[in-house]
């Protein structure tokens, strides 16, 4: 266990944390304390070190450990984002829009008009979010596994340009630019001004938690992808472009 894990979280209720929670949701972890969780994440061959170190940056990404999660594998940071991806599609957003249908069924909330308003942009924010996950997780994301699988067990030329042909990376990075923060900052200030029901204070509540940690997720993601991801992506190309040069001199 690291200084960091020990000083800071080993005798914290999960439970009581709901960010650290759902981070370490994505790994199915099932008790409510830290040091049990890591123990499970042992058995599913998980990194600890690595779970520490996000727990790190969830914890204040405006000093975001960039030089300590890169020291990890390509192989666990694209293991994290996939993981993320998934969390996100299946449990996070769909409770984030259930938590909004749970305020409109409330008869003095129906004809709220932020509420209504809150609710067509999530429908939107949230067709967008799959869009985007759904163009890495079938393109960006198999690409840099190729790279990976390239520098592991050989370069061969013809499956080379026939990757290049049909993705860019440079492409994917220049119009790789998303609102996510503004958007959910947007959400955050409608909810902000709905002035709710005392039957639905509960429900209000959970709904800006969601909102609050949703936004910090994404940060830290977007920080992941930028900052690590797509410069460990580059820096393959780089050797694989080489290789070709080198193989081009020699013939």
């Amino acid at each position: 266990m690291t200084q960091y894990l020990q000083e800071n979280y080993l005798t914290k209720k999960m439970e009581n944390n709901y960010l650290h929670q759902q981070i370490l949701d994505r790994y199915q972890t099932n008790n409510l304390f830290l040091h049990y969780q890591l123990k499970e994440l042992q058995n599913i061959n998980v990194n600890n070190e690595f779970v520490c170190s996000l727990l790190k940056a969830f914890d204040n990404s405006n000093t975001f450990p960039k030089e300590e999660l890169n020291k990890f594998s390509l192989a666990i940071i694209l293991d994290y984002i996939q993981r993320t991806h998934a969390y996100y599609i299946t449990k996070k957003l769909p409770e984030i829009a259930q938590s909004i249908s749970l305020l409109l069924l409330d008869e003095d909330s129906h004809h709220h008009v932020l509420l209504h308003r809150l609710n067509t942009f999530f429908k939107q924010f949230y067709s967008d979010i799959i869009l985007h996950i759904h163009q890495e997780e079938n393109r960006l994301l198999p690409y840099i596994n190729y790279l990976r699988n390239v520098i592991e067990n050989g370069f061969n030329s013809k499956i080379y340009f026939n990757n290049k042909h049909v993705f860019s990376l440079q492409l994917f990075i220049n119009n790789h630019k998303d609102n996510t923060e503004t958007e959910l900052q947007f959400m955050l200030n409608l909810i902000e001004n709905y002035k709710p029901h005392f039957t639905n204070q509960t429900p209000y509540r959970i709904l800006k938690l969601q909102l609050q940690t949703f936004e910090k997720d994404l940060k830290v993601h977007a920080l992941i992808e930028d900052d690590i991801l797509i410069p460990r992506a580059l820096q393959l190309e780089k050797q694989l472009a080489k290789k070709l040069s080198d193989l081009i001199k020699v013939n």
